[in-house]
């Protein structure tokens, strides 16, 4: 236990909160910023043996503050378990980090136990806390407010057996924070914490990112048409991505980044977009013809001049944004090649998604969506024990070289699992608010 400062540090916030506004320090907003400096740390009966050495005028005053710390203390759980009950996650063994500020957040990562519980664990318990936080605040935080309780946990993982695995961590509990604060409805007062400059650092909405094959073209937000967009590698990156944007948009972060006259000069932190999206290998057919649908190098080659807009006005699609908005928190979207082989066994690539959508405790929704509207929608609900199974045998099957694949599944001669064990709908693109409500009736 550090040494006590005989509340020195209560009575210097005291004055200089009376002199900042002229008016009475009350004990209840002293207790809001001195809780975890004093209750936390020594506990109630060490303090109020302290108390009682303190002459008789400042003794009452402590005790009042003391008081305060426990009325804040009952007022910050009652919070923190209406919280859980919202976001259904059982919270008890956390109740001793309450009120949450960074004090806390450190003694909850150095107590883990590291050997016995799993990493999954901890991305859970601690992304709780986090957004606790902006759930008890109630007002606007940015992301470099956020970043602070990220940095700690980063930093104090990197001294733990999670060493290794620290920024797989991170990026965890930071898609899980806004998911969170998602699902509380409070993920509109997490904002970008600087406005766009010209030159300096900012952060970067994922609007003005291009996806290509192994790399992301970054373009500034006053200069979208640039001919020099800054270009990161990424070898997560697929073309295809641009399809879904609005997932990323919502699902990461901004990019931090440095600009000099208009211009993207550097990526200062950027979330791993693998994290959020799997890419499913397709199996090579070596004895057959391939017509590839686009060649985002090619295309980029051929296109020097290319802005970001024009690729996004390529992708747009009104299903694949409904689909990313009901993408399930819980779960990466899939990307996957289906393989179109004609009669004259010609084989196209297309790019193909898999979203996962939750429908109940048990059971799950999941959605296969080529990128080409012209294509039905394939619906499987499925039991969520075989959900890894079921993803698998979908990309296997629009991987693999069967002939006309897509009319024999409408046509019913299609014999596969997929379609007998699970229950199965197809969805023509006709009307987008008759697609959507299929989709959601099915």
């Amino acid at each position: 236990m550090k040494s006590f400062d005989n509340f020195a540090l209560y009575f210097k916030f005291k004055k200089q909160i009376e002199q900042e506004t002229n008016s009475t320090a009350d004990e209840y907003t002293l207790a809001q910023i001195l809780y975890g400096t004093y209750a936390f740390v020594y506990g109630y009966d060490f303090l109020h043996r302290q108390a009682d050495s303190l002459p008789a005028v400042k003794r009452i005053e402590i005790s009042n503050f003391l008081l305060c710390c426990r009325e804040y203390e009952m007022n910050e759980r009652d919070l923190f378990f209406d919280m859980c009950k919202s976001l259904h996650c059982q919270c008890e063994s956390l109740i001793k980090y309450i009120p949450m500020e960074h004090r806390m957040l450190k003694s909850f990562i150095r107590n883990w136990n590291y050997e016995k519980d799993s990493a999954f664990s901890f991305t859970q318990q601690a992304s709780i806390l986090i957004t606790f936080e902006m759930y008890s605040v109630d007002i606007s935080a940015d992301y470099k407010y956020l970043k602070s309780y990220y940095e700690l946990c980063r930093r104090k993982l990197n001294t733990t057996a999670f060493k290794k695995r620290s920024n797989e961590i991170l990026n965890s509990i930071n898609r899980t924070v806004l998911a969170y604060c998602k699902q509380l409805g409070i993920d509109d007062n997490i904002k970008p914490s600087d406005e766009v400059k010209d030159d300096g650092t900012f952060y970067l909405s994922w609007e003005y990112v291009t996806f290509t094959s192994k790399a992301i073209y970054l373009y500034h937000p006053n200069n979208p048409k640039s001919s020099q967009p800054f270009e990161y590698k990424a070898n997560d990156s697929n073309s295809a991505f641009n399809n879904i944007k609005s997932y990323f948009i919502n699902r990461l972060p901004p990019i931090y980044v440095e600009a000099k006259n208009r211009q993207i000069i550097k990526i200062l932190d950027v979330q791993n977009i693998g994290n959020c999206i799997k890419q499913l290998t397709t199996k090579v057919i070596s004895d057959k013809q391939y017509k590839k649908i686009i060649n985002s190098k090619a295309f980029i080659s051929k296109r020097k001049n290319l802005f970001s807009k024009e690729i996004a006005d390529t992708y747009k699609s009104q299903y694949l944004d409904w689909l990313c908005s009901q993408q399930s928190d819980s779960y990466p979207i899939y990307y996957s090649t289906e393989v179109r082989t004609n009669s004259d066994l010609i084989n196209t690539n297309e790019d193909a998604f898999i979203f996962i959508l939750t429908t109940g405790m048990k059971k799950m929704t999941v959605i296969y969506e080529n990128t080409n509207d012209s294509r039905s929608t394939l619906i499987f609900k499925v039991e969520k024990s075989k959900l890894n199974d079921t993803i698998k045998e979908i990309h296997e099957l629009f991987a693999s070289d069967i002939v006309n694949k897509r009319e024999q599944i409408a046509n019913g001669q299609l014999n596969s699992q997929l379609f007998t064990s699970n229950k199965f709908g197809r969805v023509l693109h006709t009307d987008f608010e008759n697609w959507k409500e299929k989709l959601i009736t099915l």
